[in-house]
Parts: structure tokens; sequence; C-alpha cells
């Protein structure tokens, strides 16, 4: 249906946790990953393990949210350098939308190249440690800022 509707490259997940939740609408540590793909006119159906992106296991738990200051303190400690389940499994996402976007490439032959999902796993990284998602964090706030009509 998407690939007729002018789609080229989709990615439809469902992380299966090992324990407690049912799917998760995202790549996740938690355990297998099935992703359903649509690649150049051509559907594909595979799983991620989060060891073949060279993380480790980390229970939903992990990552559990709250309310709007816990995440926003969490998403500000990500980019400022914490490292963690909450890191790695941005990473995770980061590197198979990386994919989607076109940036790199994870499949060979239909098949998930772990080499490459490591590799994408690094690039997404380099955009934390180097500062450049921190900074458009920073440039968002200050246009929201700048929007705000004084008071």
């Amino acid at each position: 249906m998407l690939g007729r509707l002018g789609s080229e490259r989709v990615w439809a997940v469902c992380g299966l946790p090992r324990i407690g939740h049912g799917g998760i609408d995202e790549m996740t540590l938690a355990g297998p990953t099935q992703v359903e793909a649509l690649e150049d006119g051509r559907a594909y159906s595979f799983a991620v393990e989060p060891e073949m992106a060279g993380l480790a296991y980390a229970p939903v738990s992990a990552i559990q949210g709250g309310n709007a200051q816990h995440n926003a303190q969490a998403l500000d400690e990500l980019l400022r350098g914490a490292h963690g389940a909450y890191r790695d499994t941005v990473l995770l996402n980061a590197a198979c939308a990386l994919h989607v976007a076109g940036r790199i490439s994870l499949l060979h032959e239909g098949r998930l190249d772990p080499h490459a999902l490591k590799n994408g796993v690094a690039e997404a990284a380099r955009s934390l440690d180097n500062g450049a998602a921190l900074a458009v964090l920073d440039g968002l706030r200050a246009a929201g800022s700048a929007a705000r009509p004084e008071r």
C-alpha cells in the first residue's frame, strides 16, 4: 500500500521485549525488533537484536519516562554525554532512521548487515558526542523563546 502511494523506503517496526510489555513502536534493546521493510518496491521481513548493533540488552524499565521535567532532564543528560540504555536506544533508532532517510545503507540483498548497523550506530553517536544534536536543541529553544510574546 505505501509503495502505491509513492513511498520508496519504509520500515514498520515492533519491538518485542523479552519481559513484561507487549509490542513497542520503536527499535528496542529489550529483545528483538521485528521489521517489515519496503525498499525500492520490494518487501522484506527480518528481526534486529540489540547485539547485532553492538549494543547490550536492557529492559524497557531502563528507559521508562516520567513527567515532562523528568523526560526533559533525561534528554538534556543524553545530549550532554550521558551513557546507558537511554542513549543506546536513541542510537539504535537513529541508525535505522538514517537508513530509511537514505543517508546510510543497512541492507544487503534484503538482509540486515550487522557491520553496517554498527557503523550506523557509530555515526549517530558522533552527532551526540560532537555536540551537533545539542546545538540543534539549543537552536530550537532559542527560536521558541524568540517567538513567545513578552508579558
